[in-house]
């Protein structure tokens, strides 16, 4: 049963919406059933909500000061009919990407996950986590922030700093009848900002990883008179948890256990930024009526209210075969983590339905019943961020690798391509690229300088542990490492060959190269014909080439000789379909 309320002066204007239709009531006082509440007058509802029993054409005759002087004024039952209107129509992802982009500039996959986090809090067990990790002034604090503003104050805990046994001491209530404190976290909101280690996190693994719905911890507590004494803290219910940090380091357990995100850091979204923090700061007035001019954020906070009030249990997926099936073909080869992977993406699909839970079926348990719809926009989202999830590693380093250091691999060995059919694969020796060189390519592509120990630290021993590059003793300075990216089973050769950002796409307009940057195919190397060593070639023949070709229908790379090296493409990257395409 569906509860809308307004305050009224001295008592509550509610909309209900019973079996029989819709009920308007104030106070003791009941209009309906209505089959649509476009059915309703505000005027004449107002009347008889304020016990006024006239008709319709004496109701017109009553002047101003009159009505202004019922509890229940038209306008009222007007901004009501309105709001249920508004806020109950069929919600899509491209226009809640539009509402939210209000304040938080593009990043639009994070901004959707994270509001879907924060909106799963309001069901039994769909709550999953979040951890924002990224360097800093990336925005990983703003932007749970921002969304957090269409939620309720009451459910929101967002904590600056908290140590690993501070948030037991000052979260909770002592209960005298168990002698515990008892922290309520069921239908919360946690929000940890720039925290500068994971200690409190692995504190938190058996309510991070949803092992009981109420866990008992055993912390130490320090008193003047009694010294060291043992205190029980009960933990109740499952928080949606967002975790923001700007280390980039991570424990396996911690990868497992949150979806890891890192804010885009594209000029674009600096420069749209930029703009809309200088109105902010510069010019106060003008970014209150900027915001006035979205009424749809206050549509959505209302929304996030009602969802709230509908007191959902549980969104329940009936073909759960079918995802546990495309999961299947997504990853043929199951890893201990994927449990938990599936989980997340479940979490998804069951925000997505929570989000238009009055176009989805419900029973009368307090359940919903998501659709086929929010089953493929589920699988496409998470499609945008399984890639870096699979790895183990923030996005941010993900990107760091593509743009950065297998470009500069691929720049450094594309001669080996040249001796291919001349020597073994094994017997080819690849070229380390050093740390400097990554510096100064990373200072290229993002126009910032990066701390050196930070990509000692924190980036390569990332990378490494994915099995994205490996490092070994430069040969002639046995003080230095040099960084190499570990070639696919493949081999060495199909590395070299995969278009790199610069080949393949143009880094403002993020679309795909012209056709003067297609793979030269039988030298390997990229761009025109002219460009590939061998002087003016105007008047030479151009090779034969093969009849037929394949290439990834997905993501364009190839085109591949033989349909066993486009086979081993497609079995490095699930979900890509090959094509056959003419020679």
């Amino acid at each position: 049963m569906d509860n809308r309320t307004g305050k009224v002066l001295d008592g509550v204007l509610k909309v209900r919406k019973g079996e029989d239709g819709y009920f308007i009531e104030f106070k003791d006082r009941k209009l309906g059933p209505f089959n649509s509440l476009k059915q309703v007058d505000p005027l004449k509802a107002a009347a008889e909500l304020n016990g006024v029993n006239l008709s319709f054409p004496e109701l017109l005759n009553l002047s101003t000061d009159t009505i202004n002087g019922w509890s229940v004024k038209p306008g009222d039952v007007l901004r009501l009919k309105l709001l249920f209107d508004e806020v109950t129509q069929p919600l899509t992802i491209e226009e809640l990407k539009k509402i939210l982009g209000t304040t938080v500039k593009r990043d639009d996959t994070n901004k959707i996950i994270t509001f879907l986090c924060m909106l799963v809090a309001y069901t039994e067990d769909s709550q999953f986590n979040i951890s924002f990790r990224a360097p800093s002034s990336t925005g990983k604090s703003y932007l749970p922030l921002e969304i957090a503003y269409y939620f309720p104050e009451e459910d929101l805990l967002i904590i600056s700093y908290s140590s690993p046994t501070a948030f037991f001491h000052d979260s909770g209530e002592w209960n005298e009848g168990t002698r515990t404190v008892v922290v309520n976290l069921e239908r919360k909101i946690l929000i940890f900002l720039d925290q500068p280690h994971d200690q409190l996190l692995q504190r938190l693994r058996p309510l991070l990883s949803h092992d009981q719905k109420e866990l008992t911890v055993k912390i130490t507590d320090k008193s003047e008179k009694k010294g060291l004494r043992t205190k029980n803290v009960v933990l109740k219910g499952f928080p949606s948890v967002i975790f923001c940090t700007g280390s980039l380091k991570i424990d396996e357990q911690e990868q497992t256990r949150h979806i890891l995100l890192s804010p885009e850091v594209s000029q674009e979204k600096i420069r749209e930024a930029l703009l809309l923090k200088a109105m902010r700061k510069a010019n106060p007035k003008a970014f209150e009526e900027f915001l006035k001019q979205h009424p749809e954020r206050e549509v959505l906070k209302k929304r996030v209210r009602e969802i709230k009030n509908a007191h959902v249990r549980n969104v329940i997926i009936r073909d759960y075969v079918k995802i546990v099936e495309r999961f299947y073909s997504k990853y043929p080869k199951l890893k201990p983590r994927h449990s938990r992977d599936i989980e997340r993406l479940i979490s998804i699909i069951q925000g997505l339905a929570l989000l238009n839970l009055w176009h989805r079926e419900r029973d009368g348990e307090g359940n919903i019943y998501a659709s086929d719809g929010d089953i493929e926009t589920g699988f496409q989202l998470y499609d945008e961020i399984c890639e870096s999830q699979e790895l183990g590693i923030p996005p941010y380093i993900y990107n760091f690798f593509n743009d950065i250091i297998k470009p500069l691999f691929i720049e450094a060995n594309k001669h080996l391509l040249e001796t291919e059919k001349q020597k073994k694969e094994e017997e080819a020796q690849p070229i380390g690229i050093t740390s400097k060189e990554i510096l100064k390519k990373h200072y290229e592509v993002y126009g910032r300088l990066l701390p050196e120990w930070q990509l000692r630290r924190e980036i390569l021993p990332a990378l490494e542990d994915a099995g994205l590059v490996y490092l070994e003793p430069d040969p002639n300075d046995k003080r230095r490492n040099l960084i190499f990216c570990t070639p696919p089973p493949s081999g060495l050769y199909i590395l070299l060959r995969q278009p790199t950002l610069d080949q393949t796409k143009n880094i403002e307009t993020k679309r795909w190269g012209s056709a003067d940057a297609n793979q030269n195919i039988e030298t390997g190397q990229w761009g025109n014909a002219k460009d590939s060593g061998s002087g003016d070639t105007k008047d030479e023949p151009k090779p034969e080439q093969p009849s037929k070709l394949y290439q990834c229908k997905t993501c364009k790379c190839g085109p591949w000789k033989t349909l066993e090296m486009a086979k081993e493409h497609a079995r490095l990257m699930p979900g890509h379909e090959i094509e056959e395409v003419e020679g």
